[in-house]
């Protein structure tokens, strides 16, 4: 049974034979994308399984293992929402500490002009 993880540029992508089975440890928020064929997938801990056919997708609920059969050749995407938000996060930080960098930069300009006077 063949299988070939690649990257591709919105995240990997995973290129299944029929009748492959592909399993991995998913993270929260992480989207797989079916771009065509067929597969089956099932989560860790979550009782509904998903038949995606080309262009269906689904957005995995919690952490955990993740079984993919593909019942033809398919090829999938996996993008990770969870890096791009931790991003969006990092940016949101660093934006406030150079707000709060410049408030006190202007505090301590004051102090120095009023000592000098």
């Amino acid at each position: 049974m063949f299988r070939h993880v690649f990257p591709c540029p919105q995240g990997r992508c995973l290129a299944l034979a029929a009748g492959a089975v592909f399993s991995f440890t998913a993270r929260r928020g992480e989207r797989i994308c079916c771009r065509g064929g067929r597969i089956l997938l099932s989560q860790f801990k979550v009782a509904e399984d998903f038949d995606l056919t080309g262009g269906d997708a689904v957005v995995v609920q919690r952490q955990g293992m993740v079984v993919i059969e593909a019942v033809e050749a398919s090829v999938l995407m996996l993008e990770s929402g969870v890096a791009e938000k931790y991003l969006q996060q990092l940016v949101q930080v660093a934006l406030a500490a150079q707000r709060r960098a410049h408030v006190l930069g202007r505090h301590f300009q004051q102090l120095l002009t009023l000592r000098r006077q």
